[in-house]
C-alpha cells in the first residue's frame, strides 16, 4: 500500500515463518496516524476465525510499527479468478460462503471491515480453497449509538451510504459482497463506469442490471442472493446470518447447483478491473514468446509471403495502432498491401497491443514487422466481430502519422465498421482532437451515423470530450440529431454527468425542449441527475418545465424525489407549476416529503399562494439601480489626524464652527521630541517604527530612518460607521489603525478593488518619512490585494483600486493658500510623481494629493474630497451587481436580526442561509446567496469570515471591529496578556461574559488569532501574546535551510504575517495528532520536532526575513527534504491567504556553515541558484561560498545531498509561464513591455528565439 509494505519473516526461535506488515507512523502529513495503527492492532485480537488472519505479535519503533501476522501464500482470490477459463456456480458458492462465516463472526462482534474486494481476499495455500480475509486498516468498531461518516474505500465497491456521507453500518459489507459475487458469476463490475464520478453517480442511482450476454447460464438464485444485498437502504440488506440460510448457499449442498447447472461451465468475460491480473500474465509469457521468436528470425529465412496474406493486414492493423509509421511504410515497400482490408482473423485489440511490443524490440533488432506477423498470427487469445480497417484503429489511437500515411497511399477515410463507426467516431470516442481536425480537413462527413443512430458528437458527447465537441460543432456537426433512442448529442452528455460538454452544446443553440424515447427532455435529466448548473442555463433560456415524461413525471417531480434542493428552488423560480400532478396524482411536496426530504416539501407548501409566488420571483431580477452605498478605508499612521478628518466628513455645516477651535491634539509628531508630560489628559504610549526604503533618494543612501508613533487613549484602532454624506450620498468608512498589532487581521477586511482607499500622512513629518509612510501603506494594500486578470500592457491587472493621497495639518505646517483658500505645496507635486512612477501599474492614483485641514469640515480640502469620494463612487457602482428587491429585503431586515442577537451578531454561513430563506425569500438559490453576500460586503452591512472549520457571516461589523479585535489586540491588552499565550475558554468567558466564550473563539479561529494549544480542547494559544521564550541566537546543527524575503520597500510586512504562520503550524499539530511530534513557539519563532527530525522557523533581520532550518540524522536526507517542503507548503498558504499580491524570494542556506554552528550564514539569491540550475550538471553544479571559498553543490543545498531528490524535482526552465503565480506574471509583464530605450524590441528577441509563430 501507500505507507505500508509486506515481507515474509522467520521467527528465529521457532522457525515459523510470518508475514510482517511494516506501517510507516505519520510524520507531518505523510504516514497513518497512530490512533489507526491502534484500531487495526485492537480489532485484529479480538477477531479469532479460521476465514481471518491471525495477529501473532506487534512491535513498535519510532518510525514504523510492525504487524507479525498469519503467513498465508495462496495468493489474492483475484489472481485466483482470473487464471480459471471457468468458474461454474458451486465454486463461486465455497468461496462466498466461507466470506459469510468471516463476516458474521465480525457482525457479532461489531466490526465492520469496510474495505472488502477481491484483492483483500487471500487464498490459504496453492492448492487450497479456504480463503482469509484481510487489511483491516479502515475497519471500524460499530455499535448501535456509533454514527460514523467517512469517505474511503475502493469506488467500485462503495456502499451509497459511503458515497452520500451518511452513517456507516456492518451493512456496509453486505453490500460490497453483493458486488464481489456479481464479479465471480460475471466477471464484470456491476456499477463501474467510466471513471470515478461515473462509478458514483451508477451507486447511488442503483444502476445494476443481469445483462443476459453475462447472466444467461446463471441461476434465478443466485440472482435473488446479489438482489437482496445490492440495496439502497442498508436497513433492508440481508445480514451475514440471513444470507447463510439463502437457498442458494445452501442448496450447493443439496446437489441443486449440479442439477442446474453442473454441465454448464460460465465463461468469465473479463472486465478491464477483474481480469488484469490474467491480462498481465498473457502479457508477460507472449513478450518472452516474442524474444525466442526474434532469435529464430534471425538465423532463418523470412517464410514465403503468398502462403496466406491475413498476417500482412494483422501487421498493418498493429502498425496503425501503435503509430508506427516507419513499419507500415516498411511493409507497404515488401508487399502490396490493401489500406482498406478489414480484420478478416477479427484479432482483438489486446492481440494487438501485444504485437506492438514484439514489432518494437524486432524493430530494435533490425527484423522485419512482416515477419513477425506472420510468427505470432495464430496466437490470439479471443476475438471480437468489428470488421475494423487500419484506419478505424489509427484514428482510435490518435497515431495521425499512420493517418497521414494510409491517406496517402489510397485508404478511404470515410470506411465504416460492421458496428457503423467511422474514423472520426472512434477517434471522437477516444478524445484524440487532434486525429478529429485531421479528419475533418479531409473532408469526413460529421453527420454519419451508425448503427445505433449515434453521430461522432453523440460520441464525443457521451464520453465527455470537449474540445472534441466544440471541433466537431465548428465543422458543422449538427447539434439537434437523434439516435435510434431519439436522444441528441445534449442528452447523451446530460446522462452521462458531462456538464461542461452539456453547457457548450446550449450554448451551441441545442433545442432545449427535444424529448427522447422515454419523453425526457434535458430539464428533465438535469433534474434527475442534480446538474444545478445545466438547470439554472436551461431554465434561463427558457425551456418548458412543465413537460412531463412517459411515466407521468415532471421535472419538479424528479428534483423533489431525488432530494435536489437548489434544482426545486431553480425551477420555482422559473415559474413551474408547484400544483401540478404526475401520472399517479401525486404532488411534487408529498413526492418529497415520501422521501424524507422536508425541507424540500416545507419550501413548496410556502408557495402554494400565487401572487406571493410572483412577488418572491420578482425580488430576485436585478433593476437598473445601483447599490446606495459603498465602502471608503481610511490608512495612515498613527497621529496624521485620520479620526479627525473623518468626524469633518460626518459633519454638518453648522457643528463644523465648533470644531474650528478644537487643538490639534496630535499635530506635533514625526520627529519632534515629546515626553508625557507635554499629554497631561491622556495615556501617551510611543512605538518606535523603522522603515527602511533603500531606493529612496540618492542623497539619504541607506541609513535607516527611525520615528516614533503616539498612540492616545481614545484613539479608534479599527472602527467602521456609515451614513449618509453631504453631496456623496452613502457610504461606510473605516478607520485602520496603524498600529502593527492590529495587521494581523487586516487581511480579513481588504483585497477589494469595488472600494474606495484613503492614504493619510502628515505634512508637518520630513519628505523622507512622508514618503516612507505612503510607501509604507501602498505597499501594504499591494500585499493584501491580489491582481486579477488578464492582465494588461506592463502587468496592469484588469481591476486596480483607487487610491486617493490625502495632506493634512497644511495650517501647522505653514503651508501657503490661494485667493480660493486652497492649499499649493511642491513637495507633495513631487511626492505623488515618485508614488506614481513606483505604484502607478499597480494601482489608479488620483493625479492630486489633497490637501486639508481636517479641522474645518467646510474648507475647500474637505469639498475636494467629497467631489472625489461622489465621482468615484459612481464609477465603481457601475461595475458591481445591481440593486435587487432581495437586496432591499435583506438589509431591511438585517436591523432585527442585529437587535435579536447584539451580544453575539455573527452565525455560521450556512445558518445566515437558512435564516435569509426564512425572512426574506425562500427562492434564494446558491448564485443569489453568493451575490447577496458580495454586495453586503461592499456596502459595509456584513464580514464574511472564511474558515478551515465553517464559514462565519459577522452581521454587525462595529461589533466585530471594537468589541472582539480592538479589545484583545489593543497595546494594553498585548501588554497585560500572559507571557505563555495560553489561555483557557473559562478565561475568555471572564472578558465576554455577555455572550458564550466557545462563540467567541470560533470567531477567532476564523480571524486565524488564535488555535487549539494540545490535545486538551480547553486550551487555545494566541501566538501574539506569546512572550515566554528567549530570541533564538545560537542556531542549531541544520543540514538545510531557506531564507524567505519580500522584495525591498515590503520588508516591514513579514512581521505581521509571522504570527498566522504560528498559527497554522499549530493547526498542522492538531491536524496530525502525531505522538512523536512536537512543537514549541515563543515570541517570533516555533520549533517543530517530528521523530529525530528537527525545523526551527525564525523571524530573522529585524522582522524582515523569515528562516527555516531542518536537521536530521545522516540516514533522513530525503525525509529532511520532503519535510521542509511541507514547511514551505504551510508557509505559502498563510502567504496566498494573507497577502496574495506579495511577492516572496526563496533564498537557500549554506547547508556547510549550518552544520558548524557559524554565526553569520551565506545565503544565495534565487537568480543565483537559476543561473546553476542552468548549468548542464543541473543540481550537481557547484556554488561558490564567499565567506568560506568553499564550494557546495545545489542538490546539497536544496535536497540534503540526497540523490532521489533528482527524479522528484523540476528545475524552474522546466515549467511553463503558466505555472508562475498572477504576481510573477505580472512582475514579469512589468519588465518585458516598455520598449527598449535603445530602440530594439521584445519582438525581435522572439525571433532570435524562434518563437516568431507565437507574436500576436
Amino acid at each position: 500500500g501507500q505507507f505500508a509494505v509486506v515481507r515474509r519473516c522467520v521467527e528465529k526461535v521457532s522457525g515459523c515463518q510470518y508475514a510482517a506488515k511494516f506501517i510507516r507512523k505519520r510524520r507531518v502529513c505523510r504516514g497513518v496516524r497512530a490512533e489507526d495503527i491502534h484500531r487495526e492492532v485492537s480489532l485484529l485480537q479480538q477477531l479469532k476465525h479460521p476465514n481471518i488472519v491471525t495477529l501473532h505479535q506487534v512491535f513498535d519503533s519510532r518510525q514504523e510499527v510492525v504487524l507479525i501476522l498469519e503467513l498465508v501464500e495462496g495468493g489474492e482470490l483475484f489472481h485466483f479468478v482470473s487464471e480459471k477459463e471457468y468458474l461454474n456456480e458451486e465454486e463461486a458458492v465455497q468461496f462466498i460462503r466461507q466470506i459469510l462465516y468471516a463476516l458474521e463472526h465480525m457482525h457479532n462482534l461489531h466490526i465492520a471491515h469496510l474495505d472488502l474486494k477481491p484483492e483483500n481476499i487471500l487464498l490459504l495455500g496453492n492448492d487450497s480453497l479456504q480463503i482469509k480475509l484481510i487489511d483491516f486498516g479502515l475497519s471500524q468498531h460499530l455499535s448501535a449509538e456509533t454514527r460514523l461518516r467517512a469517505m474511503f474505500g475502493t469506488p467500485e465497491f462503495v456502499a451509497p451510504e459511503i458515497v452520500n456521507y451518511e452513517p456507516l453500518s456492518l451493512g456496509t459489507d453486505m453490500w460490497a459482497l453483493g458486488v464481489i459475487t456479481y464479479i465471480l458469476l460475471s466477471g464484470a463490475s456491476p456499477f463501474l463506469g467510466e471513471d470515478k464520478q461515473e462509478t458514483y453517480s451508477n451507486i447511488v442511482a442503483g444502476n445494476y442490471c443481469y445483462e443476459k450476454e453475462l447472466f444467461s447460464n446463471t441461476s434465478d438464485l443466485a440472482k435473488d442472493f446479489m438482489s437482496r444485498l445490492l440495496v439502497k437502504d442498508p436497513k433492508k440488506r440481508a445480514k451475514a446470518s440471513d444470507c447463510l440460510q439463502h437457498p442458494w448457499i445452501q442448496s450447493s449442498r443439496k446437489s441443486y447447483i449440479n442439477e442446474w447447472c453442473k454441465c454448464r461451465q460460465l465463461k468469465m468475460y473479463r472486465s478491464v478491473g477483474t481480469m488484469a491480473g490474467k491480462v498481465w500474465n498473457d502479457f508477460i509469457k507472449l513478450i518472452l514468446l516474442s524474444l525466442l521468436l526474434s532469435l529464430l528470425l534471425i538465423s532463418q529465412p523470412p517464410p514465403p509471403l503468398e502462403r496466406d496474406d491475413s498476417f500482412v493486414v494483422l501487421a498493418l492493423h498493429c502498425a496503425a495502432s501503435e503509430g508506427n509509421a516507419a513499419g507500415l511504410q516498411e511493409l507497404i515497400t515488401l508487399s502490396t498491401v490493401d489500406m482498406n482490408a478489414t480484420n478478416k482473423r477479427l484479432c482483438s485489440r489486446f492481440y494487438m497491443h501485444c504485437l506492438i511490443i514484439m514489432l518494437f524490440y524486432c524493430q530494435n533488432n533490425k527484423t522485419c514487422n512482416v515477419q513477425v506477423a506472420f510468427l505470432i498470427e495464430d496466437k490470439t487469445l479471443f476475438y471480437l466481430q468489428n470488421g475494423e480497417t487500419a484506419a478505424h484503429i489509427a484514428a482510435g489511437h490518435g497515431q495521425l502519422s499512420v493517418l497521414t500515411l494510409l491517406q496517402k497511399h489510397g485508404a478511404n477515410l470515410q470506411n465504416v465498421d460492421e458496428r457503423g463507426n467511422t474514423p472520426l467516431m472512434c477517434a471522437a470516442k477516444n478524445g484524440h482532437l487532434v486525429t478529429v481536425q485531421f479528419l475533418l480537413q479531409a473532408g469526413m462527413v460529421v453527420g454519419v451515423q451508425d448503427k445505433n443512430g449515434d453521430t461522432a458528437l453523440h460520441h464525443a458527447s457521451s464520453q465527455g470530450h470537449l474540445e472534441c465537441v466544440r471541433c466537431l460543432v465548428e465543422y458543422g456537426a449538427c447539434v439537434d440529431m437523434t439516435n435510434h433512442d431519439e436522444s441528441t448529442p445534449l442528452h447523451s452528455a446530460l446522462c452521462k454527468r458531462h456538464i461542461h460538454c452539456a453547457m457548450f452544446l446550449l450554448h451551441s443553440g441545442a433545442d432545449i425542449d427535444l424529448q427522447d424515447k422515454d419523453g425526457n427532455t434535458p430539464i428533465h435529466l438535469a433534474s434527475r441527475e442534480g446538474l444545478l448548473t445545466v438547470a439554472q442555463t436551461l431554465c434561463a433560456f427558457g425551456c418548458n418545465v412543465d413537460i412531463a415524461n412517459k411515466q407521468g413525471f415532471y421535472s419538479l417531480h424528479l428534483a423533489a424525489r431525488h432530494g435536489h434542493t437548489e434544482i426545486v428552488r431553480c425551477l420555482c423560480l422559473a415559474g413551474c407549476n408547484i400544483e401540478q400532478k404526475n401520472g399517479d396524482g401525486i404532488k411534487a411536496e408529498i413526492t418529497a416529503l415520501k422521501h424524507g426530504y422536508n425541507d424540500i416539501g416545507d419550501l413548496l407548501n410556502r408557495l402554494r399562494n400565487g401572487s406571493h409566488h410572483e412577488e418572491l420571483i420578482k425580488q430576485l431580477i436585478p433593476t437598473s439601480q445601483t447599490l446606495t452605498r459603498i465602502n471608503v478605508k481610511f490608512f495612515g499612521h498613527s497621529g496624521v489626524g485620520k479620526s479627525t478628518l473623518i468626524e469633518s466628513l460626518r459633519a454638518g455645516y453648522f457643528s463644523s464652527f465648533f470644531r474650528k477651535s478644537k487643538p490639534s491634539a496630535g499635530s506635533n509628531t514625526g520627529t519632534s521630541k515629546f515626553t508625557s508630560s507635554d499629554f497631561p489628559n491622556s495615556i501617551c504610549e510611543y512605538t518606535l517604527v523603522d522603515l527602511y526604503t533603500p531606493s529612496f533618494q540618492p542623497h539619504l543612501g541607506h541609513s535607516k530612518l527611525f520615528f516614533i508613533i503616539f498612540i492616545y487613549d481614545k484613539l479608534q484602532q479599527l472602527f467602521q460607521v456609515s451614513g449618509s454624506f453631504s453631496g456623496v450620498g452613502d457610504l461606510t468608512l473605516w478607520e485602520f489603525s496603524g498600529q502593527d498589532t492590529y495587521f494581523l487581521v487586516y487581511d480579513h477586511f481588504l483585497g477589494s478593488t469595488n472600494c474606495l482607499h484613503v492614504v493619510v500622512f502628515n505634512l508637518e513629518d520630513s519628505a523622507s518619512v512622508q514618503y516612507q509612510q505612503c510607501c509604507f501603506w501602498l505597499s501594504f494594500l499591494q500585499a493584501r490585494i491580489p491582481p486579477t486578470e488578464p492582465l494588461g500592457d506592463r502587468g496592469v491587472a484588469s481591476r486596480v483600486a483607487q487610491i486617493l493621497l490625502v495632506a493634512t495639518h497644511p495650517d501647522t505646517s505653514r503651508i501657503p493658500r490661494t485667493p480660493q483658500g486652497n492649499y499649493i505645496c511642491s513637495q507633495t507635486e513631487r511626492l505623488l510623481t515618485q508614488l506614481i512612477g513606483k505604484f502607478g501599474t499597480r494601482f489608479e492614483l488620483h493625479q492630486q494629493v489633497l490637501i486639508v485641514d481636517a479641522h474645518v469640515s467646510n474648507s475647500p480640502g474637505i469639498r475636494a474630497i467629497k467631489s472625489y469620494l461622489a465621482d468615484a463612487k459612481q464609477k465603481i457602482l457601475q461595475s458591481v451587481p445591481k440593486w435587487t428587491g432581495f437586496l432591499a429585503g435583506v438589509v431591511n431586515w438585517l436591523p432585527i436580526i442585529r437587535r435579536n442577537s447584539a451580544t453575539f451578531p455573527v452565525v455560521p454561513w450556512f445558518t445566515f442561509v437558512d435564516l435569509v430563506h426564512c425572512n426574506v425569500n425562500p427562492l434564494a438559490g446558491e448564485e443569489h446567496m453568493k451575490e447577496l453576500i458580495q454586495q453586503l460586503q461592499l456596502m459595509g452591512e456584513v464580514v464574511y469570515l472564511k474558515s478551515q472549520y465553517q464559514d462565519l457571516v459577522c452581521m454587525q461589523p462595529r461589533w466585530l471591529c471594537s468589541s472582539v479585535i480592538g479589545q484583545l489586540l489593543s497595546l494594553d491588552f498585548v501588554a497585560q496578556a500572559r507571557v505563555t499565550g495560553c489561555y483557557t475558554v473559562d478565561d475568555f468567558q471572564v472578558s465576554f461574559s455577555e455572550c458564550d466564550a466557545l462563540d467567541i473563539l470560533q470567531v477567532l479561529e476564523a480571524l486565524q488569532i488564535c488555535t487549539q494549544a494540545s490535545c486538551v480542547c480547553s486550551i487555545l494559544h494566541l501566538p501574539l501574546y506569546c512572550n515566554i521564550y528567549p530570541r533564538y541566537r545560537d542556531p542549531d546543527s541544520c543540514y538545510g535551510g531557506v531564507k524567505l524575503k519580500s522584495p525591498p520597500d515590503t520588508f516591514h510586512l513579514l512581521h505581521s504575517i509571522f504570527p498566522r504562520i504560528q498559527v497554522q503550524l499549530r493547526r498542522a499539530m492538531q491536524s496530525l495528532g502525531d505522538p512523536d511530534s512536537d512543537l514549541y513557539q515563543w515570541f517570533e519563532g516555533s520549533k517543530l520536532c517530528s521523530g529525530l527530525i528537527e525545523s526551527l522557523i525564525t523571524l530573522e533581520d529585524d522582522g524582515e526575513a523569515i528562516e527555516m532550518k531542518v536537521r536530521g540524522p545522516p540516514t533522513s536526507e530525503l525525509a529532511c527534504f520532503y519535510f521542509i517542503e511541507e514547511l514551505l507548503g504551510i508557509v505559502d498558504q498563510v502567504l496566498l491567504e494573507m497577502s496574495p499580491g506579495l511577492l516572496i524570494e526563496k533564498h537557500v542556506l549554506s547547508a556547510e556553515q549550518l552544520r558548524l554552528h557559524s554565526d553569520l550564514v551565506h545565503c544565495w539569491s534565487p537568480d543565483k541558484l537559476m543561473a546553476c540550475i542552468l548549468q548542464p550538471s543541473c543540481l550537481n553544479a557547484k556554488l561558490l561560498n564567499p565567506l568560506t571559498g568553499n564550494h557546495e553543490s545545489l542538490l546539497d543545498l536544496v535536497g540534503f545531498g540526497a540523490s532521489e531528490v533528482n527524479e522528484v524535482i523540476l528545475s524552474g526552465d522546466e515549467l511553463p509561464v503558466t505555472a508562475l503565480s498572477t504576481v510573477c506574471r505580472q512582475q514579469l509583464c512589468k519588465l518585458l513591455d516598455p520598449p527598449d530605450p535603445l530602440g530594439k524590441d521584445w519582438c525581435l528577441l522572439a525571433v532570435q528565439l524562434g518563437l516568431g509563430d507565437k507574436i500576436a
